[in-house]
Protein backbone atom coordinates (compact mmCIF):
# COMPACT_ATOMS: atom_id res chain seq x y z
CA UNK A 1 0.00 0.00 0.00
CA UNK A 2 0.76 3.61 -1.01
CA UNK A 3 0.85 6.41 1.43
CA UNK A 4 0.20 9.92 0.40
CA UNK A 5 2.50 12.38 2.42
CA UNK A 6 0.36 14.39 4.48
CA UNK A 7 0.23 18.49 3.73
CA UNK A 8 0.65 18.33 0.54
CA UNK A 9 -1.69 18.42 -2.13
CA UNK A 10 -2.06 18.07 -5.90
CA UNK A 11 -0.28 20.46 -7.76
CA UNK A 12 -2.53 22.88 -10.02
CA UNK A 13 -0.69 23.20 -13.30
CA UNK A 14 -3.14 25.96 -14.71
CA UNK A 15 -2.40 29.17 -15.22
CA UNK A 16 -3.94 32.53 -15.63
CA UNK A 17 -3.16 35.50 -17.71
CA UNK A 18 -0.88 38.19 -15.88
CA UNK A 19 -1.60 41.58 -15.38
CA UNK A 20 0.91 42.58 -17.38
CA UNK A 21 -0.41 40.33 -20.99
CA UNK A 22 -3.75 41.69 -20.59
CA UNK A 23 -2.16 45.16 -20.29
CA UNK A 24 -0.35 44.62 -23.44
CA UNK A 25 -2.95 42.92 -25.12
CA UNK A 26 -5.28 46.15 -24.34
CA UNK A 27 -2.92 48.67 -25.94
CA UNK A 28 -2.31 47.11 -29.23
CA UNK A 29 -6.17 46.45 -29.26
CA UNK A 30 -6.21 49.77 -28.56
CA UNK A 31 -4.34 51.30 -30.70
CA UNK A 32 -5.87 49.29 -33.59
CA UNK A 33 -9.10 50.48 -32.84
CA UNK A 34 -7.67 54.13 -33.05
CA UNK A 35 -5.91 53.67 -36.43
CA UNK A 36 -9.62 52.26 -37.82
CA UNK A 37 -11.80 54.72 -36.51
CA UNK A 38 -9.13 57.49 -37.58
CA UNK A 39 -9.42 56.22 -41.05
CA UNK A 40 -13.17 55.91 -40.51
CA UNK A 41 -13.24 59.51 -39.77
CA UNK A 42 -11.01 60.80 -42.42
CA UNK A 43 -13.28 58.85 -44.94
CA UNK A 44 -16.21 60.57 -43.64
CA UNK A 45 -15.21 64.00 -43.53
CA UNK A 46 -13.87 63.10 -47.36
CA UNK A 47 -17.09 62.24 -48.31
CA UNK A 48 -18.79 65.22 -47.07
CA UNK A 49 -16.82 67.38 -48.58
CA UNK A 50 -17.14 65.53 -51.86
CA UNK A 51 -20.84 66.16 -51.59
CA UNK A 52 -20.26 69.99 -50.49
CA UNK A 53 -18.12 70.42 -53.68
CA UNK A 54 -20.97 68.71 -56.04
CA UNK A 55 -23.58 71.13 -54.08
CA UNK A 56 -21.60 74.22 -54.93
CA UNK A 57 -21.01 73.33 -58.76
CA UNK A 58 -24.31 72.63 -59.09
CA UNK A 59 -25.49 75.71 -57.10
CA UNK A 60 -23.09 77.98 -59.44
CA UNK A 61 -24.69 76.47 -62.59
CA UNK A 62 -27.88 77.04 -60.97
CA UNK A 63 -27.16 80.63 -60.97
CA UNK A 64 -26.26 80.76 -64.53
CA UNK A 65 -29.20 79.01 -65.58
CA UNK A 66 -31.48 81.82 -63.48
CA UNK A 67 -29.56 84.73 -65.25
CA UNK A 68 -29.99 83.35 -68.77
CA UNK A 69 -33.83 82.60 -67.94
CA UNK A 70 -34.32 86.56 -67.06
CA UNK A 71 -32.23 86.91 -70.08
CA UNK A 72 -34.78 84.72 -72.21
CA UNK A 73 -37.34 86.63 -70.89
CA UNK A 74 -36.32 90.23 -71.46
CA UNK A 75 -35.91 89.11 -75.35
CA UNK A 76 -39.25 87.49 -75.38
CA UNK A 77 -40.54 90.55 -74.07
CA UNK A 78 -38.84 92.60 -76.49
CA UNK A 79 -36.97 94.66 -74.24
CA UNK A 80 -34.37 96.52 -76.09
CA UNK A 81 -31.64 95.73 -73.21
CA UNK A 82 -31.69 92.01 -72.64
CA UNK A 83 -29.55 92.39 -69.00
CA UNK A 84 -32.62 94.07 -67.90
CA UNK A 85 -33.49 93.84 -64.24
CA UNK A 86 -30.28 91.45 -64.13
CA UNK A 87 -27.81 93.33 -61.70
CA UNK A 88 -24.06 92.84 -60.53
CA UNK A 89 -23.89 91.52 -58.20
CA UNK A 90 -26.85 89.37 -58.76
CA UNK A 91 -28.05 86.78 -56.38
CA UNK A 92 -30.16 84.66 -58.57
CA UNK A 93 -33.56 83.40 -56.85
CA UNK A 94 -36.07 81.12 -58.44
CA UNK A 95 -39.79 81.60 -56.02
CA UNK A 96 -41.24 78.27 -56.32
CA UNK A 97 -44.54 79.29 -55.42
CA UNK A 98 -44.76 81.81 -58.47
CA UNK A 99 -42.14 80.61 -60.61
CA UNK A 100 -40.61 83.57 -61.25
CA UNK A 101 -37.08 84.16 -61.41
CA UNK A 102 -35.32 87.05 -60.36
CA UNK A 103 -32.05 88.60 -59.24
CA UNK A 104 -32.68 89.98 -55.31
CA UNK A 105 -30.33 91.75 -52.84
CA UNK A 106 -29.87 89.02 -50.32
CA UNK A 107 -26.81 86.91 -51.00
CA UNK A 108 -27.60 84.01 -48.60
CA UNK A 109 -28.98 80.72 -49.92
CA UNK A 110 -31.15 78.60 -47.47
CA UNK A 111 -32.95 75.43 -48.44
CA UNK A 112 -36.87 74.82 -47.48
CA UNK A 113 -38.02 71.33 -48.63
CA UNK A 114 -35.61 70.15 -50.20
CA UNK A 115 -35.02 73.52 -52.55
CA UNK A 116 -32.09 76.22 -52.10
CA UNK A 117 -34.60 79.40 -51.94
CA UNK A 118 -33.83 82.76 -50.42
CA UNK A 119 -32.92 82.79 -46.54
CA UNK A 120 -35.50 85.21 -45.77
CA UNK A 121 -38.23 81.89 -45.99
CA UNK A 122 -35.95 79.15 -44.74
CA UNK A 123 -32.89 77.76 -42.78
CA UNK A 124 -29.49 78.90 -43.86
CA UNK A 125 -26.84 76.41 -45.83
CA UNK A 126 -23.67 77.00 -45.63
CA UNK A 127 -23.47 78.11 -49.31
CA UNK A 128 -23.20 81.30 -50.34
CA UNK A 129 -24.09 82.07 -54.30
CA UNK A 130 -22.98 85.47 -56.39
CA UNK A 131 -23.28 86.35 -60.03
CA UNK A 132 -21.39 88.90 -61.41
CA UNK A 133 -22.59 90.42 -64.72
CA UNK A 134 -21.31 92.46 -67.65
CA UNK A 135 -23.01 93.51 -70.82
CA UNK A 136 -21.77 94.89 -73.40
CA UNK A 137 -24.04 96.65 -75.94
CA UNK A 138 -21.74 96.98 -78.83
CA UNK A 139 -21.73 92.74 -79.02
CA UNK A 140 -25.00 92.46 -77.05
CA UNK A 141 -23.17 89.93 -74.68
CA UNK A 142 -23.82 89.22 -71.15
CA UNK A 143 -20.80 87.92 -69.68
CA UNK A 144 -22.23 85.89 -66.15
CA UNK A 145 -19.65 84.21 -63.86
CA UNK A 146 -21.45 82.52 -60.43
CA UNK A 147 -19.41 81.76 -57.30
CA UNK A 148 -20.38 79.79 -54.42
CA UNK A 149 -18.40 79.87 -51.28
CA UNK A 150 -18.53 78.18 -48.09
CA UNK A 151 -16.26 77.05 -45.28
CA UNK A 152 -14.80 73.61 -45.62
CA UNK A 153 -15.88 70.96 -43.61
CA UNK A 154 -12.71 69.63 -42.92
CA UNK A 155 -11.02 72.56 -41.76
CA UNK A 156 -13.42 75.69 -41.17
CA UNK A 157 -10.69 78.22 -41.54
CA UNK A 158 -10.35 77.37 -45.09
CA UNK A 159 -12.86 79.16 -47.66
CA UNK A 160 -13.38 76.81 -50.68
CA UNK A 161 -15.56 78.51 -53.76
CA UNK A 162 -17.19 76.53 -57.02
CA UNK A 163 -17.68 79.11 -59.95
CA UNK A 164 -19.25 79.01 -63.46
CA UNK A 165 -18.77 80.91 -66.38
CA UNK A 166 -21.19 81.91 -69.15
CA UNK A 167 -21.36 84.25 -72.42
CA UNK A 168 -24.90 84.89 -73.09
CA UNK A 169 -25.88 86.71 -76.39
CA UNK A 170 -29.24 87.75 -78.43
CA UNK A 171 -30.41 84.69 -79.72
CA UNK A 172 -32.85 86.23 -81.95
Amino acid sequence: MIKQKKGKSKKNDQRGFSLIEILIVTVITTGVFTVIYSFYSSTIKQEVESRYEMIASNLAQEGVEIVRNIRDENIMEGESDMSTGISSPCYPYFNVTTGVTSCVSTPEISIVGGRYVNSSSGEDTPFTRTCNTSYDPTLETLEVECVVEWKSFINSSLSRESSAKAFLTDWQ
